[in-house]
């Protein structure tokens, strides 16, 4: 059948592998538990590849809008990846959008509660909402199969929901060998946090049906939603799956990830008396 149209998520999202069936001996409830929801809301911007200059007034207020929607979202953890070029000279000398230009603007919508980190084409910002940082890297991915290293920013947290890891990166057009493994690393350094919740995420060019394709080869249960070249792989373990929609921001590409985890606030039973 024909592939759909990357930027409809109208659908849900395709599950990669056969998914685990849900436990079946959870405790059901009785009428005296109290629950309560706590959500996780983690963002993805990007914008197009041939529009971001972001020193013009029409794009730094289109980006600016994404930003303002995913917080009036909820956003408690906003990733920015800009696209990379295909040239590999403009690449190395590192001829990309300067994210320090656009920085202060960011930071202007947000409180002191909000962190940020950089690097290269990627900004990451997380509230105290988020959870506590746990550990976090930025890496300049080197390996036999980059020309030129790759920026990526990893970031754990212990969130409401459970370990969260977040891994912020724009891959630029690489040969279908080169994406898979690259791919494939980016998931292995997630997985080695420990995290219980992994979210991979950001600008990724050319095919997103191949993407589709290796991510189905990965060792874990990953879930694939993509907004045209924004494209996210999902992982839960520690709380329901993810729900992802995509926001109306007026220009970029957005994708809005939520992970709900239900948690009792009093003994499921009451004492006798």
């Amino acid at each position: 059948s024909a592939a759909r149209p990357a930027s409809h998520l109208d659908a849900p999202p395709r599950t990669m592998k056969r998914s685990q069936t849900a436990s079946a001996d959870a405790e059901p409830e009785t009428k005296f538990a109290r629950t309560t929801t706590i959500a996780q809301s983690v963002a993805f911007i990007t914008c197009d590849a041939e529009a971001q200059d972001i020193l013009s007034v029409r794009d730094r207020r289109g980006l600016m809008k994404a930003v303002d929607n995913v917080l009036e979202a909820g956003a408690n953890i906003i990733n920015i990846a800009f696209p990379m070029t295909a040239d590999t000279d403009t690449w190395r000398k590192g001829d990309l959008v300067d994210t320090d230009t656009i920085l202060p603007e960011i930071l202007s919508f947000l409180d002191g509660t909000w962190d940020h980190r950089s690097a290269g084409p990627l900004l990451s910002f997380f509230s105290t909402s988020a959870g506590t940082l746990r550990s976090e890297l930025t890496l300049a991915i080197t390996s036999d199969y980059l020309e030129e290293p790759l920026a990526a920013i990893i970031l754990t947290l212990d969130a409401p929901t459970g370990v969260l890891c977040t891994v912020n990166v724009s891959v630029p057009p690489l040969q279908s060998r080169t994406r898979g493994q690259l791919l494939g690393d980016l998931a292995d350094a997630a997985e080695d946090t420990q995290a219980g919740n992994i979210l991979i995420g950001g600008a990724w060019a050319d095919s997103v049906l191949f993407t589709e394709n290796q991510v189905a080869k990965l060792s874990s249960q990953f879930q694939l939603f993509t907004n045209a070249h924004l494209c996210l792989l999902t992982y839960n373990r520690d709380s329901s799956p993810m729900k992802c929609f995509p926001l109306d921001t007026g220009g970029p590409y957005s994708l809005m990830g939520i992970w709900e985890s239900t948690k009792s606030l009093a003994p499921r039973r009451l004492a006798k008396l």
